[in-house]
């Protein structure tokens, strides 16, 4: 998807979650995450329930504001405290 989108110009949004930590990332600021093994599956770890739906929550909210104001801002966000970062350049 991110090289389609890149060739087509076309926005691509990722949402990536991890243990109590999830990013809601544009195309132009995403990275793949380089510190899996090659053996280790990235969609083989339980998620909880609530982050799954805050990440959910945000990437909904990084849509509407695009699709308003295009305007694409990406996000992270940690379930131990309760916070949204917005990622800056």
């Amino acid at each position: 998807m991110t090289a389609y989108a890149q060739e087509n110009s076309v926005p691509c949004l990722h949402v990536g979650l991890s243990a109590d930590y999830a990013e809601v990332l544009w195309n132009d600021g995403y990275r793949v995450p380089s510190d899996l093994a090659p053996q280790d599956d990235v969609c083989n770890y339980a998620l909880a329930r609530n982050l799954v739906e805050f990440a959910v929550a945000i990437a909904s909210e990084s849509i509407v504001r695009y699709a308003l104001k295009s305007t694409q801002e990406d996000h992270s966000f940690t379930l131990r405290d309760l916070r949204i970062n917005r990622e800056t350049d």
